[in-house]
Protein backbone atom coordinates (compact mmCIF):
# COMPACT_ATOMS: atom_id res chain seq x y z
CA UNK A 1 0.00 0.00 0.00
CA UNK A 2 2.20 2.27 1.47
CA UNK A 3 5.01 1.69 -2.41
CA UNK A 4 1.90 2.03 -4.66
CA UNK A 5 1.37 5.36 -2.83
CA UNK A 6 4.84 6.42 -3.15
CA UNK A 7 4.59 5.27 -7.19
CA UNK A 8 1.90 7.73 -7.53
CA UNK A 9 3.61 10.59 -5.79
CA UNK A 10 6.95 10.42 -7.75
CA UNK A 11 4.23 10.26 -11.09
CA UNK A 12 2.50 13.19 -10.02
CA UNK A 13 5.89 15.26 -9.09
CA UNK A 14 7.49 14.11 -12.71
CA UNK A 15 4.07 15.31 -14.46
CA UNK A 16 4.14 19.02 -12.16
CA UNK A 17 8.11 19.11 -12.91
CA UNK A 18 7.33 18.23 -16.77
CA UNK A 19 4.58 21.22 -16.84
CA UNK A 20 7.11 23.49 -15.13
CA UNK A 21 10.05 22.48 -18.11
CA UNK A 22 7.21 22.91 -20.66
CA UNK A 23 6.19 26.21 -19.58
CA UNK A 24 9.67 27.56 -18.92
CA UNK A 25 10.54 26.06 -22.21
CA UNK A 26 7.32 28.19 -23.89
CA UNK A 27 9.14 31.78 -21.95
CA UNK A 28 12.25 31.20 -23.48
CA UNK A 29 10.72 30.43 -27.00
CA UNK A 30 8.78 33.72 -26.79
CA UNK A 31 12.28 35.69 -25.32
CA UNK A 32 14.23 34.26 -28.16
CA UNK A 33 11.04 35.61 -30.50
CA UNK A 34 10.86 38.92 -28.83
CA UNK A 35 14.25 39.75 -28.69
CA UNK A 36 15.69 38.19 -31.96
CA UNK A 37 13.23 37.84 -34.55
CA UNK A 38 11.09 40.84 -33.18
CA UNK A 39 13.60 43.11 -31.77
CA UNK A 40 13.89 45.50 -34.22
CA UNK A 41 10.40 45.78 -34.61
CA UNK A 42 9.90 46.21 -30.67
CA UNK A 43 12.59 48.60 -31.00
CA UNK A 44 11.24 50.38 -33.54
CA UNK A 45 7.67 51.36 -31.54
CA UNK A 46 9.67 51.50 -28.10
CA UNK A 47 11.31 54.67 -29.20
CA UNK A 48 7.66 55.52 -31.47
CA UNK A 49 6.27 56.00 -27.74
CA UNK A 50 8.79 58.24 -26.14
CA UNK A 51 9.84 60.14 -29.40
CA UNK A 52 7.54 62.69 -31.50
CA UNK A 53 8.63 63.57 -35.33
CA UNK A 54 7.85 66.74 -36.58
CA UNK A 55 8.45 67.93 -40.55
CA UNK A 56 10.11 71.28 -40.61
CA UNK A 57 9.87 73.06 -44.38
CA UNK A 58 12.38 73.53 -46.93
CA UNK A 59 12.84 76.53 -49.02
CA UNK A 60 11.61 75.63 -52.44
CA UNK A 61 13.89 76.38 -54.92
CA UNK A 62 13.24 79.66 -57.21
CA UNK A 63 12.39 79.93 -60.82
CA UNK A 64 14.32 82.62 -63.15
CA UNK A 65 13.60 83.64 -66.63
CA UNK A 66 17.13 83.47 -69.11
CA UNK A 67 17.89 86.54 -68.21
CA UNK A 68 18.20 85.36 -64.07
CA UNK A 69 14.61 87.52 -63.09
CA UNK A 70 12.53 85.63 -60.27
CA UNK A 71 9.62 83.79 -61.53
CA UNK A 72 8.48 82.25 -58.69
CA UNK A 73 10.29 81.91 -55.32
CA UNK A 74 9.59 81.18 -51.62
CA UNK A 75 8.96 84.02 -49.36
CA UNK A 76 9.57 83.61 -45.87
CA UNK A 77 6.01 82.77 -43.37
CA UNK A 78 5.71 81.75 -39.83
CA UNK A 79 4.23 79.00 -37.84
CA UNK A 80 2.62 79.85 -34.97
CA UNK A 81 2.74 77.30 -31.84
CA UNK A 82 0.95 77.82 -28.55
CA UNK A 83 2.93 75.48 -26.06
CA UNK A 84 0.13 74.58 -23.21
CA UNK A 85 2.60 73.17 -20.96
CA UNK A 86 4.31 76.99 -20.08
CA UNK A 87 1.17 78.69 -19.49
CA UNK A 88 -0.12 78.64 -16.08
CA UNK A 89 -3.48 80.39 -14.75
CA UNK A 90 -1.86 83.85 -14.67
CA UNK A 91 -1.18 84.33 -18.24
CA UNK A 92 -3.92 82.50 -20.00
CA UNK A 93 -6.21 84.61 -20.07
CA UNK A 94 -3.37 87.45 -21.56
CA UNK A 95 -1.84 85.05 -24.27
CA UNK A 96 -5.28 83.68 -25.64
CA UNK A 97 -6.36 87.42 -25.96
CA UNK A 98 -3.28 88.57 -27.61
CA UNK A 99 -3.08 85.89 -30.21
CA UNK A 100 -7.59 85.87 -30.92
CA UNK A 101 -6.78 89.65 -31.86
CA UNK A 102 -3.96 89.46 -33.38
CA UNK A 103 -4.65 86.04 -35.53
CA UNK A 104 -8.49 86.44 -35.68
CA UNK A 105 -9.15 83.34 -33.99
CA UNK A 106 -11.48 82.25 -31.79
CA UNK A 107 -10.45 83.26 -27.84
CA UNK A 108 -12.82 80.19 -26.35
CA UNK A 109 -11.01 77.65 -28.65
CA UNK A 110 -7.45 79.05 -27.67
CA UNK A 111 -8.22 79.09 -24.09
CA UNK A 112 -9.40 75.19 -24.87
CA UNK A 113 -6.22 74.43 -26.45
CA UNK A 114 -4.02 76.56 -23.62
CA UNK A 115 -5.54 73.77 -21.55
CA UNK A 116 -3.72 70.67 -23.21
CA UNK A 117 -0.81 68.78 -22.09
CA UNK A 118 1.93 69.54 -24.71
CA UNK A 119 4.28 71.51 -25.79
CA UNK A 120 3.12 71.73 -29.14
CA UNK A 121 0.11 72.79 -30.49
CA UNK A 122 0.12 74.74 -33.76
CA UNK A 123 -3.14 77.14 -34.26
CA UNK A 124 -1.93 79.10 -37.38
CA UNK A 125 0.53 78.12 -40.45
CA UNK A 126 1.90 80.35 -43.18
CA UNK A 127 1.44 83.81 -41.09
CA UNK A 128 2.81 86.63 -42.86
CA UNK A 129 6.26 88.42 -41.46
CA UNK A 130 4.40 91.72 -40.25
CA UNK A 131 1.64 89.79 -38.37
CA UNK A 132 4.86 87.52 -36.82
CA UNK A 133 6.35 90.81 -35.74
CA UNK A 134 2.87 91.68 -34.40
CA UNK A 135 3.29 88.69 -31.99
CA UNK A 136 7.29 89.51 -31.24
CA UNK A 137 5.85 93.09 -30.25
CA UNK A 138 3.20 91.25 -27.91
CA UNK A 139 5.60 88.94 -26.43
CA UNK A 140 8.21 91.99 -25.35
CA UNK A 141 5.21 94.76 -24.61
CA UNK A 142 4.05 91.59 -22.09
CA UNK A 143 7.46 90.21 -21.32
CA UNK A 144 5.96 86.40 -22.18
CA UNK A 145 9.18 84.55 -22.86
CA UNK A 146 7.24 81.02 -22.84
CA UNK A 147 3.61 79.70 -24.19
CA UNK A 148 4.22 81.49 -27.71
CA UNK A 149 6.48 79.80 -30.42
CA UNK A 150 7.57 81.16 -34.06
CA UNK A 151 8.55 78.11 -36.24
CA UNK A 152 9.88 79.12 -40.31
CA UNK A 153 8.33 78.27 -42.53
CA UNK A 154 7.59 78.95 -46.74
CA UNK A 155 5.10 80.48 -49.10
CA UNK A 156 5.08 80.09 -52.39
CA UNK A 157 5.02 83.29 -54.20
CA UNK A 158 4.90 84.64 -58.04
CA UNK A 159 5.99 88.40 -57.90
CA UNK A 160 4.46 88.62 -61.91
CA UNK A 161 1.22 87.21 -61.35
CA UNK A 162 -0.76 85.87 -64.17
CA UNK A 163 2.85 86.22 -66.01
CA UNK A 164 3.16 83.07 -67.86
CA UNK A 165 1.13 80.96 -65.49
CA UNK A 166 0.36 78.40 -68.23
CA UNK A 167 4.13 77.61 -67.99
CA UNK A 168 4.47 77.93 -64.13
CA UNK A 169 1.62 76.19 -62.77
CA UNK A 170 1.45 76.74 -59.21
CA UNK A 171 1.74 75.15 -55.57
CA UNK A 172 -0.49 73.58 -52.87
CA UNK A 173 -1.17 74.68 -49.52
CA UNK A 174 1.74 72.11 -48.87
CA UNK A 175 4.24 73.50 -51.13
CA UNK A 176 4.42 70.88 -53.22
CA UNK A 177 3.83 71.35 -57.25
CA UNK A 178 0.49 70.64 -59.11
CA UNK A 179 0.90 71.88 -62.46
CA UNK A 180 3.44 73.30 -64.90
CA UNK A 181 6.70 73.68 -64.02
CA UNK A 182 6.47 73.27 -60.37
CA UNK A 183 4.86 70.08 -60.92
CA UNK A 184 7.00 68.77 -63.83
CA UNK A 185 10.28 69.30 -61.64
CA UNK A 186 8.74 69.18 -58.15
CA UNK A 187 11.31 66.52 -56.81
CA UNK A 188 14.19 68.99 -57.91
CA UNK A 189 12.17 72.14 -56.74
CA UNK A 190 10.95 70.88 -53.45
CA UNK A 191 14.41 70.05 -51.62
CA UNK A 192 14.36 67.36 -48.26
CA UNK A 193 12.39 68.72 -45.27
CA UNK A 194 14.24 69.12 -41.64
CA UNK A 195 13.35 67.23 -38.64
CA UNK A 196 12.41 68.22 -35.13
CA UNK A 197 12.81 65.33 -32.74
CA UNK A 198 11.31 65.67 -29.28
CA UNK A 199 10.83 63.60 -26.49
CA UNK A 200 7.39 62.70 -25.11
CA UNK A 201 7.51 61.07 -21.21
CA UNK A 202 5.02 57.88 -20.32
CA UNK A 203 1.87 59.69 -20.51
CA UNK A 204 2.49 60.42 -23.71
CA UNK A 205 3.04 64.32 -22.89
CA UNK A 206 5.98 66.09 -24.52
CA UNK A 207 8.86 66.85 -22.83
CA UNK A 208 10.19 70.77 -22.37
CA UNK A 209 12.17 71.80 -25.32
CA UNK A 210 15.01 71.42 -23.94
CA UNK A 211 14.96 67.50 -24.64
CA UNK A 212 14.68 68.77 -29.05
CA UNK A 213 17.27 68.04 -31.27
CA UNK A 214 16.87 69.53 -34.89
CA UNK A 215 17.72 68.27 -38.19
CA UNK A 216 18.16 71.29 -40.67
CA UNK A 217 16.25 70.97 -43.68
CA UNK A 218 17.95 71.32 -47.27
CA UNK A 219 16.87 73.68 -49.62
CA UNK A 220 15.79 72.85 -52.90
CA UNK A 221 17.42 73.50 -56.71
CA UNK A 222 16.71 76.41 -58.63
CA UNK A 223 15.75 76.61 -62.51
CA UNK A 224 16.84 78.73 -65.06
CA UNK A 225 14.33 78.38 -67.80
CA UNK A 226 14.60 79.57 -71.34
CA UNK A 227 11.57 81.56 -71.13
CA UNK A 228 12.30 85.67 -71.97
CA UNK A 229 10.15 88.16 -69.81
CA UNK A 230 10.38 90.18 -72.43
CA UNK A 231 9.27 87.82 -75.33
CA UNK A 232 6.66 86.49 -72.64
CA UNK A 233 5.23 90.04 -72.14
CA UNK A 234 4.59 90.82 -75.65
CA UNK A 235 3.42 87.77 -76.87
CA UNK A 236 0.81 87.82 -74.05
CA UNK A 237 0.19 91.41 -74.78
CA UNK A 238 -0.72 90.31 -78.29
CA UNK A 239 -2.45 87.24 -77.32
CA UNK A 240 -5.27 89.43 -75.10
CA UNK A 241 -5.29 92.14 -77.84
CA UNK A 242 -6.12 89.11 -80.47
CA UNK A 243 -9.09 87.17 -77.93
CA UNK A 244 -10.37 90.88 -77.92
CA UNK A 245 -10.49 91.73 -81.75
CA UNK A 246 -11.42 88.34 -82.67
CA UNK A 247 -14.28 87.23 -80.46
CA UNK A 248 -13.57 84.15 -79.26
CA UNK A 249 -14.48 83.01 -76.15
CA UNK A 250 -11.37 84.25 -74.44
CA UNK A 251 -9.09 81.35 -75.35
CA UNK A 252 -5.81 81.37 -77.39
CA UNK A 253 -2.07 80.16 -77.36
CA UNK A 254 1.30 80.98 -79.09
CA UNK A 255 4.84 79.91 -78.58
CA UNK A 256 7.93 82.34 -79.42
CA UNK A 257 11.28 80.06 -80.24
CA UNK A 258 14.68 80.24 -80.90
CA UNK A 259 14.62 78.93 -84.22
CA UNK A 260 18.62 78.22 -84.16
CA UNK A 261 18.43 76.45 -80.85
CA UNK A 262 14.72 75.48 -80.26
CA UNK A 263 14.55 77.05 -77.06
CA UNK A 264 11.05 78.19 -76.30
CA UNK A 265 11.55 81.93 -75.49
CA UNK A 266 7.79 82.66 -74.85
CA UNK A 267 4.72 80.32 -74.31
CA UNK A 268 1.33 81.70 -73.22
CA UNK A 269 -2.60 80.77 -72.85
CA UNK A 270 -4.82 82.92 -72.62
CA UNK A 271 -7.02 82.46 -70.08
CA UNK A 272 -5.00 82.25 -67.81
CA UNK A 273 -4.59 82.69 -63.92
CA UNK A 274 -3.05 84.20 -60.74
CA UNK A 275 -1.15 81.72 -59.21
CA UNK A 276 -0.95 83.05 -55.83
CA UNK A 277 -4.14 82.46 -56.02
CA UNK A 278 -4.81 79.54 -58.72
CA UNK A 279 -8.36 78.13 -57.17
CA UNK A 280 -10.00 81.28 -57.65
CA UNK A 281 -11.33 82.37 -60.81
CA UNK A 282 -11.04 85.72 -62.27
CA UNK A 283 -13.74 85.47 -65.18
CA UNK A 284 -17.20 87.16 -64.06
CA UNK A 285 -18.94 84.56 -66.34
CA UNK A 286 -17.08 81.32 -65.86
CA UNK A 287 -17.85 82.39 -61.69
CA UNK A 288 -21.51 82.72 -62.56
CA UNK A 289 -21.69 79.37 -64.12
CA UNK A 290 -19.57 77.93 -61.46
CA UNK A 291 -22.36 79.51 -58.80
CA UNK A 292 -24.96 78.24 -60.86
CA UNK A 293 -24.49 74.45 -60.62
CA UNK A 294 -25.77 72.26 -57.85
CA UNK A 295 -24.90 69.18 -56.32
CA UNK A 296 -22.74 66.96 -57.23
CA UNK A 297 -22.27 69.56 -60.46
CA UNK A 298 -20.05 71.54 -58.61
CA UNK A 299 -17.72 69.09 -58.41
Amino acid sequence: MAKGTTIRMWRRTAFLLALIIAGFAVVVVSLFRLQLVQGEEMQTRAVDQYLKDTSISAQRGTIYDCNMKVLAKSAAVWKVVLEPNYIDDDNRELICNGLSQILGLDKADLIERSKKRTYYDVVKNKVETDVKDQIVAFKEENEITNGIRLIPDYKRYYPYGKFASSVLGFTGSDNQGLAGIEAQYDSELTGVPGRLVTAKNAVGTDMPFDYEQMVDAQNGNSLVLTIDEVVQHFLEKYLEEGVANSGTRNRACGIVMNVKTGAILGMAVKGDFDPNDPFTLTDPKEQAAVDALQGEERT
